[in-house]
């Protein structure tokens, strides 16, 4: 059956007997108590029959409650009867609801084609005059016989707080249905209502199907919504409902859409709030017709929206907060906080400092770069520095400073002198993992951290400095970032051989003690210094120590070859988007093999079971120098929202179009250089050093160097999917 309430019990006065008879559990009111016309009204819940006999008066049973441990009763209200109020006798065990019984408005009864999609409408609460309360919910039924037996009841809503226009949920077309309602106050209920009847339609809509495809690491909601299909009608799908809900109930409306003849299968609403949770429905109607609405999906926003690239120019843009955040990082103070400059900042067990770096997709048009949390469409491409291993990930880590020596173990820390490849200053093979100062070292040492760390890569350095370009651009038109003051509108870094930035002698370095090298992360006003412009970002981007980049190679005819080689501009070969760059090792390799080496001679690189496959740069040319990025008004860099081909392919590596350098370069893209070179055993250097002036920056990429090299201002960043 359906919900059901204890009837009241109601005695004249504090003398009447009868009290016996009433059952345990059940509610008593006593009109006059104090039997003095006071007006004091009482009410009671008997607890037990302990001491009352069929002589027990009302009197008698409250004296045995206030002095029996277990309380036979207590009072539960003491209040006074209104002036206006009339109390008719009433005989001892009359059970009274105080509460008129209401009745169904709509479906009218007997009506017939009433739609699927149906609402119950309730008359006013109406109590008797002397009942103080409001209506705060009612009990809906509905069922295929008028006994409402607990096995036909179709639809129930058990003391609803939906107070009138329930909507009822799941009837069939073309089937008799019956109806009844009760109004309930608190503790009291009424009758239910007279029982009315009606038939459904035979036509209608079927119910949508609706679903986001996204997580809810965003502030805007994405709904989809399956295909409209009407039955036994021809009218259209002309219009929807959309409605997204803080209450389970639908009873507080955070977003809707009613009506909605543009959005009628998908949508979006923006301005979703973090940590908190939202009941999405929808239901499709026609001229005629409505469907039910939709099953309720709950979605649970994260306590911060980081997992999104962000806006250029807004606090946070190109740092984020990581979902499912693997066990070897700690969130630091303040990572969640967009406001905090640990903003999306991670440490290792040795208080190493990481930065995530959430994926993005770009699009350059022409000179102008457009990022985005998403495709747009298919307009824009996934950037190649989140895709490893065959998948598209969610963001990278990477050091927020060029890495240093901590107890002969690799180190990210603020103040620190970095690593060099070079026996002269700060050696590589001084850490336990190392034993050669050599740029193939920087390959080994980023284990130190763990298994699934890598040397950061030539795609990923590319995404901060695309990161960079938008930040600065966006700086010129009032956005957060604090190096778009000064030309070029790019991140600053030690380059002018006296600690200090060429273009904005401002920012200033303390010195490592080794030449002008400068300790990381030492940059005043270290924002700077970052790739983002804002305390939270990677420090050192531009400058101080080169770093080397893995991801595009050239073979070798040996493992220590070095030559400028007399191979074509299709002996290039890129890291596979199935290879997972954490199995790359320093080796080199002869012939075919799966040695996952980052080094060897063509055989090996071509081979079937090699991480790498081929790239024609014909813009990188065998003897062709130093190149400086920007050419007039010309593209810089090619795009194709197609991965799989070679001007994607080339871009992401940071080279640029044939046409997108000269002698000079521009101001735009920080004059920064790009060394073409056919080395052998090539390994490729990035951002420069402390005396490089306006070669340096975060678009400068060398490709002169070869794995045997030692140098002592090259480095090295880790990085972890």
């Amino acid at each position: 059956m359906g919900y059901s309430r204890k009837p009241n019990y109601h005695f004249k006065s504090k003398n009447d007997t009868g009290i016996d008879k009433v059952p345990e559990g059940r509610v008593i009111i006593i009109e006059d108590y104090e039997g003095d016309d006071s007006n004091k009204v009482r009410q009671f819940i008997k607890k037990s029959n302990n001491n009352i006999s069929e002589n027990s008066t009302i009197e008698d049973f409250v004296l045995s409650s206030a002095s029996e441990e277990a309380l036979p009763a207590y009072m539960i209200n003491d209040a006074q009867k209104s002036e206006a109020s009339v109390w008719s006798s009433k005989k001892v065990f009359e059970e009274s609801f105080y509460i008129n019984k209401p009745s169904i408005i709509l479906p009218v009864n007997g009506s017939t084609e009433v739609s699927i999609a149906s609402t119950i409408n309730s008359s006013v609460f109406s109590p008797d005059t002397n009942f103080v309360g409001k209506l705060t919910g009612i009990d809906y039924e509905v069922c295929t016989d008028n006994s409402f037996d607990s096995g036909n009841i179709k639809y129930s809503s058990l003391n609803s707080r939906i107070l009138n226009n329930n909507y009822v949920k799941g009837l069939s077309p073309d089937t008799l249905y019956y109806a009844r309602i009760r109004h309930i106050s608190g503790s009291f209920c009424s009758d239910y209502s007279d029982i009315i009847s009606f038939r459904t339609t035979s036509k209608g809509i079927d119910t949508p199907v609706i679903s986001s495809p996204q997580d809810f690491f965003e502030d805007y909601l994405s709904l989809n919504g399956n295909a409209y299909n009407g039955f036994d009608h021809t009218e259209t799908h002309l219009n929807t409902d959309w409605e997204v809900s803080t209450k389970e109930d639908f009873s507080d409306i955070a977003f809707s859409s009613y009506n909605d003849t543009v959005n009628l299968t998908s949508i979006v609403f923006n301005g979703l709030l973090p940590d908190s949770t939202y009941y999405i429905r929808a239901r499709y109607k026609s001229d005629t017709y409505w469907s039910d609405y939709s099953e309720v999906f709950t979605i649970k926003t994260e306590e911060i929206f980081g997992l999104r690239i962000g806006i250029p120019g807004e606090l946070g843009f190109g740092v984020g907060v990581k979902k499912n955040c693997p066990d070897y990082f700690t969130e630091m103070t303040g990572c969640k906080d967009v406001n905090s400059d640990n903003f999306g900042n991670y440490k290792t067990s040795n208080n190493s400092v990481f930065v995530f770096v959430p994926k993005f997709y770009f699009k350059w048009d022409h000179n102008n770069l457009l990022i985005s949390d998403n495709d747009e469409n298919g307009t824009y491409a996934l950037h190649r520095a989140f895709i490893n291993a065959g998948l598209e990930q969610d963001g990278f880590f990477i050091s927020k400073y060029q890495i240093s020596n901590d107890q002969n173990k690799c180190s990210s820390k603020k103040n620190t002198d970095p690593i060099s490849t070079h026996s002269d200053h700060n050696p590589i093979a001084n850490l336990t993992s190392c034993s050669e100062n050599k740029y193939l070292s920087t390959y080994i040492a980023p284990k130190d951290f763990g298994p699934s760390f890598h040397t950061s890569a030539l795609y990923q350095y590319n995404a901060l400095a695309l990161i960079a370009y938008a930040a600065g651009k966006a700086g010129q038109n009032g956005g957060i970032c604090a190096y778009a003051d000064v030309e070029p509108y790019l991140p600053k870094g030690c380059n002018n051989d006296a600690l200090a930035d060429h273009a904005d002698t401002s920012v200033t370095f303390t010195g490592s003690g080794y030449s002008n090298c400068a300790l990381t992360g030492s940059g005043e006003p270290f924002a700077k210094t970052t790739h983002n412009g804002q305390n939270c970002g990677i420090a050192d981007v531009n400058g101080n120590m080169y770093m080397t980049a893995p991801g595009l190679v050239r073979p070798g005819s040996s493992s220590t070859a070095t030559a400028n080689d007399d191979n074509g501009t299709d002996s290039f070969y890129i890291l596979k988007e199935s290879f997972d760059i954490a199995n790359l090792n320093e080796g080199w390799t002869d012939g075919e093999s799966a040695s996952n080496s980052a080094f060897g001679n063509e055989a090996y690189l071509q081979g079937s079971d090699s991480p790498y496959e081929a790239l024609d740069i014909p813009q990188v040319t065998k003897s062709g120098g130093e190149t400086y990025l920007g050419s007039g008004s010309n593209d810089v860099f090619g795009f194709s929202e197609d991965r799989n081909s070679t001007v994607y392919k080339i871009s992401s590596l940071g080279l640029a179009l044939d046409n997108g350098t000269d002698d000079t370069g521009t101001t735009e893209f920080g004059n920064d250089r790009i060394y073409e070179y056919h080395r052998e055993n090539l390994t490729v250097l990035v951002s420069s050093d402390w005396n490089n002036t306006s070669v340096a920056g975060v678009f400068c990429v060398d490709l002169n160097n070869s794995r045997a090299s030692s140098y002592a201002s090259v480095g090295f960043r880790a990085s972890s999917y």
